[in-house]
């Protein structure tokens, strides 16, 4: 009867000891983080081109969540585009960062929607703050920011593009783009 009293007990506190395991591991704050994708846009020529059939042939798909784009260089330039389409009607909440670059590093992002007032093109979304060009920097300095939050109000199925423009040092080997953030 003792052995297996004893026998009971140790089960009883070896399935409590496992359920507190089990427990912190869903709760933990490594289960937690999103993941971040990353994502390489074409190399889009060496003009900007903002024609539909252009943007939508060199931009890389993402989705909401954090996706790091990493551009392609040519020389002194990258610049790519990427394009999200909207799940469902809403005001998504947009976060640009994470410049990657040496130094001090700059790019400029545009936030592209095609309207029907230009049938074949998308046009610059303005943005009350920043104007039609967002500014990103290693180091907040004039109106360059290292983060950028703005709020873009989107219908089912519709679809932006964002396109960045780094230029840098054209002996560099490292690599350059920054990180968006759809939520």
């Amino acid at each position: 009867m003792k052995g297996l009293l004893k026998s009971k007990t140790v089960k009883r506190i070896l399935g409590q000891v496992l359920a507190l395991v089990l427990a912190l591991a869903v709760l933990s704050p490594i289960s937690v983080q999103a993941k971040t994708k990353t994502v390489y846009p074409v190399w889009s020529g060496h003009t900007y081109n903002t024609s539909v059939k252009s943007a939508e042939s060199a931009s890389k798909k993402i989705g909401t969540g954090t996706t790091k784009v990493v551009l392609r260089s040519n020389f002194d330039t990258s610049k790519g585009y990427v394009k999200f389409k909207a799940l469902k009607s809403k005001t998504y909440t947009i976060t640009l960062n994470g410049v990657m670059g040496e130094r001090l590093t700059f790019a400029r992002i545009q936030i592209l929607k095609h309207t029907t007032q230009f049938d074949n093109y998308l046009n610059a979304i303005q943005f009350n703050q920043y104007g039609y060009i967002l500014q990103l920097a290693t180091k907040n300095i004039m109106n360059n920011y290292k983060s950028i939050k703005v709020k873009v109000k989107l219908k089912k199925g519709e679809t932006i593009y964002s396109y960045a423009e780094i230029n840098h040092d054209y002996l560099s080997k490292k690599k350059f783009g920054y990180k968006i953030t759809i939520k």
